[in-house]
């Protein structure tokens, strides 16, 4: 598969970043419960509500930046509130785990 910033064609460019978000929902059932999920926009509140009442998954919050970026790191770290809100996050728990989606240059 191509990568998005080597598309030339732009419908096919935002046809794959569409692509892409709609595979991070799958973020959600990795790892358990009791995490935060960081995705592109967020996850929809109907899937989520799914997820908690079927699959019994617990403390999960989904965050997203104001802002879509075709690097999802790039995008967190230009959106100062969401930055601030990981930051605290992960120093009020200093055993976190940090799982990424994807391994990218970024």
């Amino acid at each position: 598969m191509e990568i998005i910033a080597g598309i030339r064609n732009v419908c096919k460019r935002k046809e794959r970043i569409e692509f892409e978000n709609y595979l991070a929902n799958r973020s959600v059932f990795w790892e358990g419960c009791n995490k935060i999920v960081i995705t592109p926009r967020p996850i929809d509140k109907d899937i989520l509500d799914c997820i908690f009442d079927r699959l019994h998954y617990k403390n999960i919050i989904n965050l997203s930046p104001r802002k879509q970026e075709v690097a999802l790191s790039t995008a967190i770290l230009k959106d100062k509130r969401l930055f601030a809100q990981v930051v605290r996050i992960i120093n009020k728990n200093p055993n976190l785990i940090i799982t990424s989606y994807a391994y990218t240059k970024e």
